[in-house]
């Protein structure tokens, strides 16, 4: 009653099989799990600016008529933004990778008359001469109290190199 040496072969090679497809399952969902962990932290509400998580610099919009305020500078693409509590978020991807990159938020304070008012926004980016060409995905936060339009409680923000105007609604509502 002896095993033909070829089923015990089968039998250990399946055997061994389903364990490292066990192992191999159960690193994939940890994978997962670290990847739903840095969007949630990326996607986090920031309740103020002094509420912003670690790591994540909640920057001021700068009100400045001169040439800088009217330049993107160097490329980049927004792939979306949206407004919590008073801060801009904005999500956008570049070529780089080598470097550290720069961005600032540039308004002239000037407004469009509409009802409501437009605000143009500038956003410019700074690549520092980065040469690699990775394509990098990044979270910009501004904090907008200096886009308020006196005598309203909303303003619609025109953000460069975005095709979406963003409504925002401050104040008393």
């Amino acid at each position: 009653m002896f095993l033909k040496p070829e089923l015990v072969f089968l039998s250990l090679f399946a055997v061994l099989f389903s364990y490292s497809s066990c192992k191999s399952k159960k690193k994939t969902a940890e994978v997962t799990n670290q990847q739903e962990q840095v969007v949630d932290t990326v996607s986090q509400k920031v309740e103020s600016p002094k509420d912003k998580p670690q790591g994540f610099e909640v920057q001021s919009v700068i009100l400045d008529d001169s040439e800088i305020a009217y330049k993107t500078g160097d490329a980049y693409t927004i792939d979306t933004a949206y407004i919590v509590r008073g801060i801009l978020l904005v999500k956008c991807s570049y070529s780089g990778g080598c470097k550290e990159h720069e961005f600032n938020l540039y308004t002239d304070g000037s407004l469009m008359k509409s009802l409501p008012p437009q605000l143009k926004l500038n956003l410019n980016h700074n690549a520092n001469e980065d040469p690699c060409e990775s394509w990098v995905t990044t979270a910009l936060r501004f904090d907008l109290s200096k886009a308020h339009a006196e005598g309203h409680n909303k303003v619609q923000l025109n953000l460069s190199n975005y095709n979406y105007k963003i409504p925002y609604t401050y104040g008393d509502q």
